[in-house]
């Protein structure tokens, strides 16, 4: 399944090129993700001190949001649209290795071709969709370390203040628990 895409010269661009830009276009979402947590953190301040501030301040940072949130979505349709068809080349490149072993197939199975398509779909869409959910997660969770180290000093548990970083090793946990 994996040598059929990932070592065949014919499907080698687009097994790495695919792959290349889907983690690089994750790791760009996490960047905006993280602008995105910043903007919240500005914006909700600004709001909790109106009386500070005019509307051509909200005004400002509404643009800002723009700003984050345009990008994002395009490269949200994006991600989307290249994962699709990566998976789709992968599907195309495990069909033609599969196509030679059923061709040698003496007895006649009804619906073999068809079943044949149907496992290799149902695989690559799973492939896709857990793929693409690791990688963002574990992505978001690396750049979110910082932010969640620097909060752990201030939770309201005493057990939990004596660990260094409490809120890194907690989300930690719980990712890895809910990848398993």
């Amino acid at each position: 399944m994996f040598a059929s895409f990932f070592k065949n010269k014919k499907w080698a661009f687009w097994a790495y090129s695919g792959i290349f830009f889907l983690i690089a276009i994750n790791w760009y979402q996490t960047t905006l993700n993280v602008r995105i947590n910043e903007w919240y953190r500005a914006f909700y301040d600004m709001c909790q001190n109106i009386d500070r501030h005019t509307l051509n301040d909200f005004y400002t940072q509404m643009k800002v949001f723009l700003w984050i949130a345009m990008p994002y979505v395009v490269s949200a349709i994006s991600e989307r649209y290249a994962a699709r068809i990566w998976t789709f080349k992968w599907r195309e490149a495990m069909t033609f290795s599969y196509f030679s072993y059923w061709k040698k197939v003496s007895k006649d199975i009804e619906g073999s071709s068809q079943r044949i398509q149907e496992d290799i779909f149902r695989f690559s869409r799973t492939i896709e969709e857990m793929g693409t959910r690791v990688l963002s997660a574990a992505m978001t969770l690396f750049a979110f370390i910082p932010v969640l180290w620097g909060l752990s000093s201030n939770v309201p548990f005493e057990f939990l203040k004596k660990i260094p970083g409490s809120l890194v090793w907690i989300a930690l946990a719980i990712s890895i628990g809910g990848l398993i």
